[in-house]
C-alpha cells in the first residue's frame, strides 16, 4: 500500500502488514525497513533519497518519524496527543508538511476532530498550522512555494473531495484546482503539472 517512488527513480517504498518496505522500481526482492508491532504507513522520500518520513502508532496516537536508510535508525519527529499523518517533504528538504487533527478547527466547533495541514522543520521543532478549514494529503510544489491538498468540497464532512492549492506559509485564500462530481484526492506534482 501507499507506494512512493524514490527521487532517483531506483526504489519504491511502500507499507505492507504494518511495516515499511522497499524494492527496486524495475522489480526484484522487497527489503523490510521496519519491524515492530506498530503500524507504520505512508512513506515519503526525502529529496536526497537518504531518509523516509512516515507515520506510526507505536506510542498510541499516530506520530511522524524519520528513518535514516543508511543507519536503519528512526527518530520521532512529532509528539502530540492527536494524530499526525501523511508526511510530505519540501523540495529543499527543510520542511515536512503533514495532516493532523490537533487543535482541529477550534474556530468551527462543527468540524471537531478533522484533518488540517501543518508543517514543521524536518530536523524537528514547532509545528505551524497551514490550513484552517480542513486539509489532507499534502504535496509540495516543485518551487516549494505552494502546497496542494484535498478536502471535502463543502469543507464539511459531506460531498466529494476537491483539490486545492495554498501558499506554503498558509497565507491567502486556497485556490480550487480540481472540482466536480467526481472524488479528487492525493494530488501529486510532476514538474509544473499537478495530477
Amino acid at each position: 500500500r501507499q507506494p512512493a517512488l524514490s527521487p532517483d527513480g531506483r526504489w519504491i517504498a511502500f507499507s505492507w502488514h504494518g511495516d515499511l518496505w522497499r524494492c527496486p522500481s524495475g522489480g526484484g526482492k522487497a527489503e523490510r525497513l521496519t519491524s515492530d508491532p506498530a503500524d507504520e504507513q505512508k512513506p515519503a522520500w526525502s529529496p536526497d533519497g537518504r531518509s523516509l518520513a512516515y507515520s506510526s502508532d507505536k506510542r498510541g496516537t499516530r506520530d511522524l518519524y524519520v528513518l535514516d536508510l543508511e543507519k536503519r535508525a528512526s527518530r520521532q519527529l512529532t509528539w502530540h496527543s492527536s494524530d499526525d499523518d501523511a508526511p510530505a517533504w519540501s523540495p529543499d528538504g527543510a520542511w515536512i508538511a503533514f495532516q493532523s487533527n490537533r487543535d482541529s478547527n477550534l474556530d468551527l466547533a462543527l468540524n471537531d476532530q478533522v484533518w488540517d495541514l501543518w508543517k514543521m522543520p524536518a530536523e524537528g521543532g514547532t509545528a505551524v498550522r497551514v490550513t484552517r478549514f480542513r486539509g489532507e494529503n499534502p504535496a509540495w510544489s516543485p518551487d516549494g512555494k505552494s502546497i496542494a491538498y484535498d478536502r471535502y468540497s463543502s469543507g464539511y464532512g459531506d460531498g466529494e473531495h476537491d483539490v486545492f492549492v495554498i501558499a506554503a506559509d498558509g497565507c491567502g485564500v486556497p485556490r480550487t484546482v480540481a472540482s466536480g462530481a467526481e472524488d479528487s484526492r492525493r494530488p501529486q506534482w510532476k514538474g509544473r503539472a499537478l495530477y
